[in-house]
């Protein structure tokens, strides 16, 4: 029988501080990136283009640093990211040009491996049973860093500088975070690992275990960024309902998204299998597409946050724990990484892809997509995954 492990109390807070105080800081500044360059003239597709540059950075350097983790180890990683993260903001705070912006965006991004790193890191740590857990710690850190961060930074926005200052504070104190209280937890052996990911992206389209697991991935991240990216603009046309109207929408779904991950959730989940899981949880996304497709009313849109928040907070974290297990120790890192790879290039092509179904068909374009990509993806799982 496999020795059950679980981190200590004190590890978990410190990733958990760690994953919070990151997104806060990000989500601060994200907000108010089209402001802060509007004084340079630029036109919406370069704001479009600034905003994208981050996770188009992340993309490709998310699997690097993964893969580097499995080299050197995650606590290294994890201060070379926050350290990076520190420097992009204090670049930020004295950029004079639109390119300048742009450049510190990139920067962050390819130094943006600190939520994957933090999985690894929890990966290490846990035993199968209880990784889904630890994952769901760190889930709902991200939640409420995203519910949070906008707020603040909408409180300080009437100055840019102070709310650029309050993020790079931010990824300074995560620095010592990381540098004074967090040991290392996995000792790699460097004669045996390679530097880049490529033979981690090339198993992981290869391996029959892990191929629907990461295609799984691919569709949650379509799912909820087409989500986070047009409901404002579909309740604006729809409802008249303004940015302050939206942003409590929003909060409510973080809300339960956020509690959708918390261990006592998880642990009363843990009942089914990790198959039944993830197709519940898509048949829940498929229901709440339908409801945002046909809503005639308001409370039909809140009635739809509530599948899809709690679909979106069971599969997160699941579909990390099986991959983290499948990748097996060695190669967690870069599996991980190609993990929020993925991710980040979902944040890519749903932007583009819901605006050119609005084009074509309207404001339910988008949840429409997105409601038959849920049941999509529920049959093919409930097909292909052995469990």
């Amino acid at each position: 029988m496999a020795e059950e492990r679980r981190p200590s109390k004190l590890i978990l807070a410190i990733l958990f501080a760690f994953v919070f105080l990151d997104v806060l800081g990000f989500s601060i500044v994200l907000p108010l990136l089209p402001f802060i360059v509007v004084k340079y003239n630029v036109n919406s597709a370069q704001i479009g283009w600034l905003v994208a540059s981050n996770a188009i950075a992340q993309f490709v350097a998310a699997p690097v640093l993964g893969k580097l983790s499995d080299t050197f180890g995650r606590r290294r990683l994890l201060l070379l990211c926050a350290a990076g993260t520190f420097l992009s903001f204090g670049l930020l705070s004295q950029a004079n040009t639109f390119e300048w912006v742009v450049m510190c965006r990139v920067f962050d991004g390819l130094l943006g491996g600190d939520i994957s790193l933090a999985q690894t890191y929890i990966s290490d740590i846990t035993s199968d049973s209880y990784r889904t857990h630890g994952m769901g710690i760190l889930g709902a850190a991200l939640g409420l860093g995203f519910i949070f961060g906008p707020a603040i930074g909408a409180t300080l926005s009437p100055n840019f500088d102070l709310a650029i200052y309050t993020s790079c504070a931010l990824a300074f104190f995560n620095f010592w975070l990381i540098f004074i209280f967090l040991p290392e937890s996995y000792k790699p052996n460097e004669s045996k690992n390679e530097l880049f990911p490529f033979r981690s992206v090339l198993l992981g389209i290869q391996n029959v275990s892990m191929r629907p697991i990461l295609i799984s991935r691919f569709a949650f991240g379509l799912i909820l960024t087409s989500f986070e990216t047009y409901i404002g603009l579909f309740l604006l046309h729809e409802f008249e309902f303004q940015p302050r109207s939206s942003g409590i929408v929003l909060t409510f779904f973080a809300l339960i998204y956020a509690f959708s991950q918390s261990p006592r959730v998880v642990s009363r989940t843990q009942v089914y299998s990790e198959k039944q899981i993830i197709v519940g949880s898509f048949v829940s996304l498929f229901l709440a597409n339908t409801l945002w497709a046909i809503s005639g009313h308001p409370i039909v849109i809140i009635l739809a946050i509530i599948p899809l928040s709690v679909g979106s907070g069971l599969v997160n974290p699941l579909l990390s724990s099986i991959i983290s297990r499948l990748a097996g120790p060695n190669d967690r890192g870069g599996f991980l990484g190609l993990s929020a790879s993925i991710g980040s290039l979902t944040r890519i092509v749903a932007p583009v892809l819901g605006g050119h179904m609005i084009d074509y068909f309207g404001n339910k374009g988008p949840p429409v997509l997105c409601a038959l990509l849920s049941i999509v993806v529920a049959v093919y799982i409930s097909r292909t995954l052995q469990k």
